[in-house]
């Protein structure tokens, strides 16, 4: 490699060395440059904005037969997405009460965006008097405490009242919410913060608690935007640390923090532009962004720092200018090739069919590539231009003092005690593998917020008093019209409702059978049990009759048959928010159905809860084609980046052990595997490459310097540890950062990448140098020693 110059014109050429030289000869036009993109991308994002969607449809799987068939179900049933308000009260049944109860259901129905409200205080009761039937009010105005005791004697026996509108105890009294069709997440939410500030002020001497999924999407969102304000600031103070630890000087703090911002603002604009929202999962982007952007930028300034030091205080800015050239032609491949591998780890995921997990990975990879151009970019253009030029003066006895002293004792230990490392690794990965044997894949809804939350505390509230808040939907297909309607039909349909009930989690269900036998009883069936179905084929046509006529009365608030009487559906109220409980509820559900139905008709369970369990289930499969994607992604882009199958290997293997470490350790601790924790193995794997990456290329270079393997390994972790020690801190508290979040998941997917990331920091810092130092990369130590030295590898670097 040559180098010439010439002073006076200010100008020079370095040979291959192209890809640079328009920077650093116009570092400000290639700031303008940047300013121009930064600028085209803020145009979306002021205009568009970046809205939340923080709606549980995000962690389904987008293209599935399950997610047609609920789809369906909710064209022909209407849409299940009601929110309850539950009272809670010593005995519903008393004036004042139901005063109020009446007060609350008006006040709600006056609120925007809502379509229907259904509470004790406006349903109808249907009564024979002689020939007639008459329809009134089930609770009269201005209802005596006599009349309200007989009432409430009335409907203890009632499945369509006790169990929904009114808990067996009649201690609990519920508003059941139905929205306007098609109304829109953002005019829903609206109608839900409506209705809690009319609860706030208007019933605040009530126990009113909510339930339903619009409250939780309503809920998500303030949650969404505490954290992001919450974990946003602790991300930029830990910028601002960590970078002044590392280069004690303003510059080294402004230019990092501005490299990271500008790279949000292409990150957000591009997810503007494609109209894409933040949701419950990437919601983490920018911190993982700044926290992996800081890292690039640590290396890329360190590497800088260290070449112009070399320089002549006084060096002309045309010297300054070809030791930015050295620097980056020597950091340049190395930052590429870490951010490339980041990207395969973020990217392997970036097909998968649940919508939070692609967005979130595609998004981080565009954030990635964002920052990792910006660092090879706008961090040497602007530090050409902030003059004078970085420099950090350490005094013996510092800190630094102390972490080269470490560094020393860490590559006196791989090189005297290999075989004591080898052994613990093993060890070590033996009881991880073991502890992978016991890990479950698990999503559960609720588990999401915190006990004392009010999501938590609204849903064990109801539960303790009317059942589980979890519900959802089986729907029983006669596939041809007309078949629910008939006398076998719904004989079978009481059955699979018997057996459901008899399931554990399951409180309840209500079906056509019930609305059929209730009638029945209402109009005086003739049979000795009246609460049954007809025997008679005539009677329940007769019946159907009448339950067409009567629905516009609206008696009752649910639709259970289709119009063709083909398809019914039975709404079945459980605690069934995890997907484990569900998977062996569904189960057995399927294999009563398929054994005891009649022939022609089949039953399939759906509903919200229900597609949750089958994202949960595509989880473990998806993780294994993402981790061996993004595995043999990084495998191949080394292999390329140092033109070996050996070195691959080598950068590879200590970072693959950990990851089996995370999983060992999940399994250990009884953490389940959900689509939170689930994308941390493929993100760490890339991230954790980066150490291997900038190891590797540095010892191979101290290797073409100096013959003895022990000096190169030494100023190989002399040279390049204080970086990695910093990139790491700044990705390990940068993770840490989200155990500050609302979100349970989310929390412990950031302990656990925080985790998972210490884990191979330890593994490449001490771990990788054994095999660097060992015989497997002999033959390549050899040929480089053979070519001699090309380019001095430098003083000790401080950072």
């Amino acid at each position: 490699m040559t180098y010439t110059y010439d002073l006076s014109m200010r100008r020079f050429s370095l040979m291959k060395s192209q890809p640079w030289e328009g920077i650093v000869v116009h570092p400000g036009g290639t700031l303008l440059v940047l300013l121009a993109i930064t600028a085209f991308f803020t145009v979306p994002l002021a205009i568009r904005g970046l809205p939340l969607d923080n709606s549980p449809d995000t962690l389904l799987v987008s293209h599935d037969e399950t997610l047609t068939e609920y789809q369906e179900a909710m064209e022909i049933f209407g849409d299940d997405r009601t929110m309850v308000l539950a009272m809670k009260v010593d005995d519903v049944f008393t004036p004042f009460v139901i005063k109020r109860l009446r007060a609350l259901t008006r006040r709600v129905e006056s609120v925007p965006g809502v379509a229907r409200v259904v509470s004790l205080t406006n349903v109808d009761r249907t009564e024979t008097v002689g020939d007639r039937i008459n329809v009134a009010r089930l609770i009269p105005a201005r209802s005596t405490a006599d009349e309200l005791k007989r009432i409430a004697d009335e409907v203890r026996q009632d499945r369509f009242i006790v169990g929904n509108l009114v808990s067996r105890d009649q201690r609990m009294a519920t508003v059941t919410v139905f929205f306007a069709p098609k109304i829109g997440a953002d005019r829903e939410k609206a109608a839900v913060a409506r209705i809690e500030r009319i609860v706030q002020t208007e019933f605040a001497d009530e126990s009113i608690y909510f339930v339903g999924l619009p409250y939780m999407d309503y809920r998500n969102d303030i949650h969404v935007t505490r954290d992001l304000m919450r974990c946003a600031p602790l991300a930029i103070l830990l910028i601002v640390v960590t970078f002044f630890i590392a280069f004690r000087s303003w510059q080294g703090v402004v230019m990092p923090l501005g490299t990271v911002s500008v790279g949000l603002i292409w990150t957000f604009g591009v997810m503007a532009l494609m109209s894409k929202p933040l949701t419950l999962v990437t919601m983490m982007l920018p911190v993982i962004i700044m926290a992996i952007g800081s890292s690039y930028v640590i290396h890329v300034l360190n590497q800088l720092s260290l070449s112009v030091r070399e320089l002549n205080p006084d060096a002309l800015p045309a010297a300054r200018r070809v030791a930015v050239v050295r620097a980056l032609r020597f950091i340049g491949p190395a930052v590429v090739t870490s951010g490339l591998t980041t990207m395969a780890g973020f990217g392997s995921l970036a097909f998968a069919p649940i919508v939070g997990m692609r967005d979130m990975d595609l998004f981080s990879a565009v954030g990635v590539c964002a920052t990792m151009i910006l660092s090879l970019t706008l961090v040497p253009a602007w530090f050409l231009l902030w003059l004078p030029p970085l420099r950090r003066h350490t005094a013996a006895g510092t800190s630094y003092s102390f972490r080269e002293k470490a560094l020393n004792r860490v590559a006196t230990l791989v090189v005297q005690r290999p075989g004591w490392i080898c052994g613990i690794v093993l060890l070590g990965t033996i009881i991880a593998l073991i502890g992978t044997t016991r890990l479950n894949v698990d999503s559960d809804l609720l588990a999401f917020y915190p006990e004392d939350s009010a999501e938590r505390i609204g849903a064990r509230v109801v539960r303790q008093h009317l059942g589980g808040a979890a519900t959802f939907r089986i729907i029983v297909d006669g596939h041809r019209p007309g078949a629910l309607q008939t006398v076998e039909a719904l004989h079978a349909v009481v059955g699979l409702q018997r057996f459901v009930e008899t399931l554990p989690g399951v409180d309840s269900t209500m079906s056509i059978a019930d609305l059929v036998m209730r009638s029945n009883r209402l109009l005086g069936s003739g049979q000795s049990d009246d609460e049954a179905i007809p025997s008679s084929q005539q009677r329940l046509d007769a019946l159907f009759v009448y339950l067409a006529e009567a629905a516009s009365v609206d008696d009752v608030p649910m639709k259970f048959i289709s119009d063709d009487g083909q398809r019914a559906q039975i709404i079945v109220r459980s605690n069934l928010f995890g997907s484990r409980d569900m998977d062996a509820v569904l189960r057995r559900i399927d294999g009563w159905s398929r054994a005891y139905l009649p022939s022609g008709l089949t039953a399939f369970p759906t509903g919200l809860l229900v597609l949750l369990h089958r994202t949960s289930d595509g989880v473990a499969v998806q993780q294994a084609r993402s981790l061996a994607i993004a595995l043999l992604l990084i495998f191949i882009m080394i292999t390329l980046a140092f033109r070996s199958l050996r070195i691959g290997l080598v950068a590879l293997l200590p970072n693959v052990i950990p990851i089996v470490f995370f999983f060992g350790f999940m399994g250990w601790m009884a953490i389940p595997l959900n689509v939170n924790t689930s994308l941390v193995a493929s993100i760490v794997l890339g991230l954790a490459v980066d150490n291997a990456v900038h190891l590797i290329r540095r010892y191979l270079r101290c290797c073409q310097d100096m013959a003895n393997r022990r000096l190169a390994l030494t100023h190989t972790l002399r040279q390049t540890g204080g970086p990695i020690i910093f990139a790491n801190l700044t990705l390990v508290f940068g993770f840490a950062i989200f155990a500050f979040s609302t979100f349970i998941p989310v929390r412990i997917g950031g302990l656990l990448s925080a985790m998972t990331i210490l884990a191979c920091f330890i593994s490449n810092i001490i771990f990788l140098p054994v095999l660097m130092n060992s015989r497997v990369m002999e033959a390549m130590r050899k040929a480089l020693i053979g070519e001699g030295k090309t380019e001095p590898v430098g003083p000790v670097p401080d950072v």
